[in-house]
């Protein structure tokens, strides 16, 4: 079985193409930032927000490591400012909760993510794809699962299809991955 991080990449894999804009919306270690820096190839684009200068210099020195720093536009910024820019996206990875091997009283926090999911639908192109690494354990994180599960809930089904994946022998409060498809404009 795959990781939840591990399959969000293999999600991610048929749907990313040269050329593509795509968005990490939480880079904390930056390896998100890096494979979907690969994935863009380059002609593609990549923007990754976090709101720690540590994770910002740590995803940079990646980037720089493996040559792809100049598809990366970094953001010192919330995840919920990815509003202020329209270029419509194919992807967009979240990864709630703390950064690890961060501050742990750093976290998203459930109203911020909830307006960094509505401007990724809103960017969001015909057959692309948000995917959402959902933490419930930590302090916070059990409310915030439970504001991401409502939010997709009342998701349209005309435009859009959700899954939700997660181990089923493991805890209720254990990772969960959201998957968010929208459809393509000929429905």
């Amino acid at each position: 079985m795959l990781r939840i991080t591990q399959l969000v990449h293999h999600l991610l894999t048929g749907v990313i193409h040269e050329g593509d804009t795509v968005i990490d919306a939480t880079c904390g270690n930056g390896y998100d930032t890096l494979f979907l820096a690969e994935r863009v190839g380059e002609s593609g684009r990549v923007h990754a927000y976090d709101i720690q200068p540590e994770a910002i210099s740590t995803t940079e020195e990646k980037l720089i490591a493996h040559g792809l720093h100049r598809r990366v536009h970094l953001h010192l910024a919330s995840h919920e400012t990815i509003a202020q820019e329209t270029t419509p996206v194919k992807a967009v990875i979240f990864n709630l909760g703390y950064r690890p091997g961060g501050d742990k009283t750093i976290t998203t926090r459930p109203a911020s993510t909830v307006r960094a999911l509505e401007a990724a639908l809103f960017r969001l192109q015909p057959g692309g794809m948000i995917l959402i690494a959902v933490y419930p354990a930590h302090p916070g994180g059990e409310v915030e699962a439970e504001v991401v599960r409502t939010f997709v809930a009342r998701l349209s089904i005309k435009h859009f299809t959700a899954m939700h994946m997660s181990n089923m022998l493991a805890t209720e409060r254990a990772p969960f991955l959201v998957a968010i498809e929208k459809h393509s404009e000929r429905l």
